[in-house]
């Protein structure tokens, strides 16, 4: 736990140095006063056949976690099994974390607390592939996910400069995860290819090669 007398932002990297593999990565990281007790899981798309994994950090002692998973994740050292659609409870105190590996697609999991958690979701090895990439990429991912009352219902979504020799648009990967069932999603261009509803905890994964707003 880091506090410090002035406002700062916090990021972590790996490899700290430089990308001196082939596997960087980095998140910004949410500060413990946005931490929350409510949160559906979103770990990223599978890209390979590299685990998925998903982790839990409490920031106070006394935590009392209840998962409602819609996949089974897997016990581990001390930890027990928490079964598909059944809500499985675990307890933690101040620093304490949860980490399942392989988590599976457990994206879309309700995630209940006492006190406020925060919640990250990550894959070690990830190569993707896109409309136009000429054989994806490899990399790790990981990020911290914002509790449900974070969530908002509108979102700029700015594409990044293309890296594609020809100077085209370059295909882009995106992931809606639902929180309210019958939500509409209406498009700024409607030209954007992405779902027009998602219902609650509903996992789409599309692609876009244009900035939108959503």
């Amino acid at each position: 736990h880091l506090a410090t007398d002035l406002p700062v932002q916090m990021f972590d990297i790996l490899p700290f140095g430089g990308a001196s593999t082939f596997l960087p990565s980095a998140e910004l990281l949410i500060p413990t006063a946005s931490f929350g007790t409510n949160y559906f899981g979103v770990v990223p798309q599978r890209g390979t056949a590299a685990p998925q994994w998903a982790q839990i950090v409490a920031s106070r002692n006394g935590t009392t976690v209840t998962v409602f998973p819609n996949v089974s994740l897997p016990s581990g050292a001390g930890v027990s099994a928490a079964p598909k659609n059944v809500a499985t409870t675990f307890n933690l105190n101040a620093g304490e974390y949860l980490q399942w590996q392989d988590s599976s697609e457990m994206s879309g999991t309700i995630i209940q607390s006492n006190y406020p958690v925060g919640f990250f979701g990550g894959q070690a090895y990830a190569c993707y592939s896109d409309g136009t990439s000429t054989g994806g990429g490899c990399d790790s991912t990981h990020q911290q996910v914002p509790p449900i009352s974070a969530f908002g219902s509108e979102y700029a979504v700015p594409a990044y400069t293309t890296r594609l020799a020809s100077n085209e648009p370059e295909s882009i990967r995106y992931r809606f995860v639902g929180a309210v069932g019958g939500t509409a999603l209406v498009y700024d261009p409607p030209t954007a290819a992405g779902p027009t509803a998602i219902g609650e905890g509903q996992v789409v994964d599309f692609e876009a090669k244009s900035s939108f707003v959503v």
